[in-house]
């Protein structure tokens, strides 16, 4: 159902440490690290060392000696846990011999030696090997647990050539769906905000010379969908995109990565080396993941802003940019929620490539997020694109940080150059995106609408827009039509207060009249004068933009109300 589908965690920051860095202290640090900046958390994943054996769902007390009290302490901050795992048990495990003894084991036990050791595949069409399976589980979700990584290893199977189980012979992909599905509506059975969070597409290369593109878990569990491991390198997050690319060409719905690569220690310079990436590497990933459905950051090496800014000396530069861009990112949260939604129905992704389909790289490397937001990686040390290509279409596109620069679909910019706070994203002139502000940090709002469902309307003065915010099976719809300087704004029921936020550039209007159906008036809103007026009418004001150059802003504030609301805004 609509608004059901998923949590609307999956859209928050997750965070988390390389099996060789956690610990449930060092895990709690980094958060509070993390939070101490003012850089919110909304998910932390545990990696592989939770574990006394590999499948074996018994805690490591060395490293978690509470997993429950920690858990705890993150729902306690609004934060979601997930905990890494795979359906491989390894022979050295204490429950392995339990499972071989009662045939649980695909293949009759035939064990495959995989990264982390050597073990057997639990046979999912054996409700006697499910019911074991899912009691292990439980240690974990008994506990408040709200998912899994779940990780690849099921390609494996394939050196089996015929896997078979109890209930008889079946393709990899076949027992992979089998794997990712048990996880995520087992979990979803015990605790209906739970995710998984699994591979869409990833690939395998070769010397970087030939992909193959291999599909993991089925798209109908793909809410928030990794792409894999990748070097710690601008190709490696070419590699990351060209997965995000194949990704959407096969219709998986939130699609992210491991932000600055999973990998590391890629380079000879000996602080690259150390952190395990450059930090031009890292900010122009955190920038990319900031505006995917996804944002997660972890992996090997070194992955906290502030880190890099003390080994690097460059005072609170990166920390400042980071939180710019993970406020971005969960600002857009219920956007992020509705077009997840939309894909999920329409069988399509959230990411829309501007690339015709290929069997390898695309052709171009841009896409769309949904239909509002286009982005162009930055896929090079010296933060130049040599050829940004803006979708082939008739509308629009509005830099996202300065209003004021627009571009029409098709444009084709030649070796631009981008400073280090700066990321090339772009919305949709006349699009209205639902938003979460928070603060000023993305210059979407103020502290004022943080209690607020915000419709933010960009470059307004086009023919016309729509979205909706789902809340379960409540839906609120907004839209506009504009026609000769006079703009009606439509709003359906709504539990909340609203803000409208209608931006645009260049001169202020001489004067705009707002009218409304639930007060049966019209108001002057502002008539221009030496100097700006800002209205003393309760619920409606004009400004300058602060902080965006030769930019207003028109608010509009709207009480809950269970009746359609409807209101014109005529300028002059």
């Amino acid at each position: 159902k609509n608004g059901d589908l998923y949590p609307k965690w999956a859209h928050k920051h997750w965070v988390w440490l390389s099996r060789y860095d956690e610990s449930q202290d060092g895990l709690l640090k980094m958060v509070e690290g993390f939070k101490s900046r003012d850089i919110p958390v909304g998910g932390v994943n545990i990696d592989s060392s939770w574990t006394t054996g590999y499948s074996n769902f018994i805690v490591d007390k060395t490293k978690f000696p509470d997993m429950k009290a920690f858990i705890q302490k993150l729902h306690d901050q609004d934060i979601r846990v997930l905990a890494w795992v795979t359906s491989m048990v390894n022979e050295d495990s204490s429950n392995y011999k339990e499972g071989y003894d009662n045939g649980y084991y695909m293949n009759s036990g035939l064990t495959v030696k995989w990264w982390h050791g050597e073990g057997s595949f639990v046979d999912y069409t054996n409700p006697e090997a499910v019911k074991w399976w899912h009691g292990q589980m439980d240690r974990l979700l008994d506990i408040g647990l709200d998912g899994w990584k779940c990780d690849g290893t099921d390609p494996y199977i394939q050196e089996f050539i015929f896997p078979h189980g109890k209930g008889g012979y079946m393709s990899a992909h076949e027992y992979g769906h089998m794997y990712y599905n048990d996880f995520f509506y087992y979990t979803k059975s015990k605790n209906p905000n739970a995710l998984i969070m699994a591979r869409p597409t990833d690939s395998f290369r070769y010397k970087d010379l030939v992909a193959v593109y291999y599909n993991f878990q089925e798209r109908d569990t793909s809410f928030s969908a990794w792409v894999g491991d990748q070097d710690p390198t601008f190709d490696g997050m070419k590699n990351a995109i060209a997965n995000f690319m194949h990704s959407a060409w096969n219709n998986y719905i939130n699609i992210g990565s491991d932000i600055g690569g999973y990998r590391s220690g890629h380079s000879k310079d000996p602080l690259e080396k150390k952190l395990g990436r450059s930090r031009n590497l890292f900010i122009r990933w955190f920038q990319m993941g900031s505006i995917c459905s996804l944002m997660e950051n972890g992996g090997n090496g070194e992955h906290r802003p502030w880190i890099f800014d003390q080994e690097y000396g460059t005072g609170t530069e990166t920390v400042d940019i980071y939180r710019q861009y993970a406020h971005l990112h969960e600002e857009l949260g219920e956007y992020f929620f509705t077009i997840g939604n939309d894909a999920y129905h329409n069988n399509v992704s959230t990411i829309q490539p501007v690339s015709k389909y290929s069997i390898q790289d695309p052709f171009t490397w841009g896409w769309k997020l949904g239909d509002d937001i286009f982005t162009y990686p930055i896929l090079s040390n010296d933060s130049i694109i040599p050829e940004l290509k803006f979708p082939n279409d008739t509308n629009t596109w509005v830099d996202y940080f300065d209003p004021s620069t627009k571009f029409p679909g098709g444009t084709i910019l030649k070796n631009v150059k981008f400073p280090i706070n700066k990321y090339p994203i772009y919305k949709r002139a006349g699009s209205i995106l639902p938003l979460r502000v928070q603060n000023d940090y993305v210059n979407h709002g103020t502290k004022d609408f943080k209690d607020h469902l915000n419709f933010h309307v960009t470059a307004p003065f086009a023919s016309k827009g729509a979205t909706k915010v789902l809340d379960g099976e409540f839906i609120t719809k907004a839209s506009y039509v504009f026609d000769r300087n006079r703009l009606i704004f439509s709003l359906s029921p709504t539990k909340e207060n609203v803000i409208v936020t209608f931006r645009n550039t260049g001169n202020l209007p001489k004067s705009i009249l707002v009218a409304t159906s639930h007060s049966k008036k019209a108001f002057v809103l502002h008539e221009t004068t030496s100097s700006l007026v800002s209205s003393n009418l309760p619920g409606y004001t004009i400004s300058l933009h602060p902080k965006l150059t030769n930019t207003y802003d028109i608010l509009v504030r709207l009480p809950k109300s269970m009746e359609n609301l409807e209101f014109l805004l005529e300028t002059y």
